[in-house]
Formats: C-alpha cells, structure tokens, sequence
C-alpha cells in the first residue's frame, strides 16, 4: 500500500513510542470533527472509502476489508480512537517504519486481525494484515507457516509477536547493509532479499531505501543542530 496527501506527509509518529504527538493529535480531532459530517462522534463506510481513495492506493474491496478490520465493535462505523490508529499505521508506512510500528503494537494489530474474538488467528486474517503492511500474499503465508510453531494452523498472541519481532529484525538487517552494498556499486542481493522476505516488487525496493535514507539524515541533521 502507498500512501498520499498533505495530512498525512505532515505528521510524524514520536520516536519512541510510535504514537502521534499531542499537537498532531490535536490536529487530527480536528479534521475528524470535519468528516464527521453528521454530528455524531463517527464516520461511515461511505467517508471512510473517499478518505482512502485519496490517502492511499488501494482498491474498492481491499478498502472494504480494512473498515472491517478497524470497526471492532462490529458498528458499522469508525469512532476516533480506531480513526486515530488508522492514522498512525498510515503515516508509519509513508515514514517507512511499518515493520516498527507493527512490532510495537503488536498486540493490538492482533486484536485488530482476530475478528472473532477467539485468541487466536488464521492464515486469511494474517493475510487481512499484510493489506496495510506491504506483505504479499506469498510473504504472509511464508511467515503464517514459519511461526505456527505448533502446527496447528493458527497463530496465537505470542506466535505473532515473534513473528512480528522477525520482522523487524530482518528489516534492520537489510537496511544497514545497503551502505556497505551501495559502496560496491550495486545489491542486487539486496534487493532479492527484500522481495523475497516482505513481498515487495523489485520496483518498489528504491522507494522504500530513499525512505530510510531520508530518515537517517533527517535524525543525523537534527544531533548535529542539537
């Protein structure tokens, strides 16, 4: 998934706990207020779909799937506090630290996934995830069938926080390598590693590195004015 617009591209999650700041919180209760279109403390589906089509790249049905995803009281509708998460998953991907954000708050991405409630999820709800986190259907089967460490076709809490602490270890590594490959001219093994461990189309791979070289700067610049 690609993500789009001013709201977005002008918010960053804090460092720390990769949440937003109390300013940008504020801000967002703000616009909230502004496609609450009815005065009731909520947005539908029908507002939520427009706000999609415009932030991020995905299709009708793939859109449908995550309203469902964030309406966890089964209301119909999205209150704040799911619109506010919502929100932070989508600038953390613009920002490049889904991988983080999705290990940070594991446990409620996996409250998120486990739609009925039974403590644990399946191959399809992990699949629901890999929608908003940039794994391909092969990718989220591959880490399903690695992490279901007892066989039995379902991943409970502690299964997908090792799961998503893999993640992130795996992204770490191949991010502090393309210094070392870039010197050389060239990862293409880079590059195949990326794709084969998230999923990612080769011609995303440059966009998710200028991504990350980005933020190093941009937190090298910031030590170096402090």
């Amino acid at each position: 998934m690609k993500v789009y617009g001013d709201l977005i591209r002008s918010m960053h999650l804090d460092v720390k706990h990769s949440l937003l700041p109390a300013r940008s919180v504020q801000m967002l209760l703000e616009f909230f207020a502004l496609i609450d279109v009815r005065g009731k403390g909520f947005i539908d589906d029908i507002v939520f779909t427009v706000l999609m089509e415009i932030f991020t790249d995905l299709g009708p049905k793939q859109i449908e799937n995550v309203f469902n995803m964030f309406d966890v009281d089964l209301s119909g509708c999205m209150e704040f506090d799911e619109f506010y998460l919502l929100i932070c998953m989508l600038i953390a991907i613009k920002d490049g630290d889904e991988k983080l954000f999705l290990f940070r708050h594991s446990k409620i991405c996996f409250q998120l996934l486990d739609v009925d409630g039974s403590g644990t999820i399946d191959r399809q709800e992990l699949e629901r995830l890999g929608i908003i986190f940039n794994f391909s259907t092969v990718a989220s089967r591959r880490l399903f069938d690695e992490f279901d460490i007892n066989g039995n076709k379902q991943l409970d809490v502690k299964e997908f926080q090792m799961l998503t602490l893999a993640c992130l270890d795996e992204e770490q590594k191949l991010v502090s390598y393309t210094k070392e490959k870039r010197k050389e001219g060239g990862f293409p093994w880079l590059w195949f590693n990326i794709k084969c461990f998230f999923g990612m189309a080769i011609s995303d791979v440059d966009e998710y590195l200028e991504k990350k070289d980005k933020k190093s700067k941009s937190g090298s610049a910031l030590r170096d004015g402090g």
